[in-house]
């Protein structure tokens, strides 16, 4: 009796583990949704194209043919 309680909270213990993971990995994936958060910026009026991820910035209408020369 005493390991059928043993392992049932052993299990139990394992599947909160994995949802803490999981929640932990999607978070990390999905970000926080706010402002700050953005990948991309495009400004039409300066023709410019800036990806946050990498700090490099094109100019909008090459960025748009799939010519990325840098600014």
């Amino acid at each position: 009796m005493a390991l059928q309680i043993l392992a049932s909270k052993l299990a139990e213990e394992a599947a909160i583990d994995r949802q803490m993971e999981r929640r932990e990995n999607r978070r990390h994936q999905v970000g926080s949704g706010m402002r700050g958060d953005k990948i991309r910026t495009y400004r039409e009026q300066d023709d410019r194209v800036t990806d946050h991820r990498s700090g490099r910035t094109w100019k909008l209408k090459d960025w748009r043919r799939g010519h990325w020369p840098k600014f």
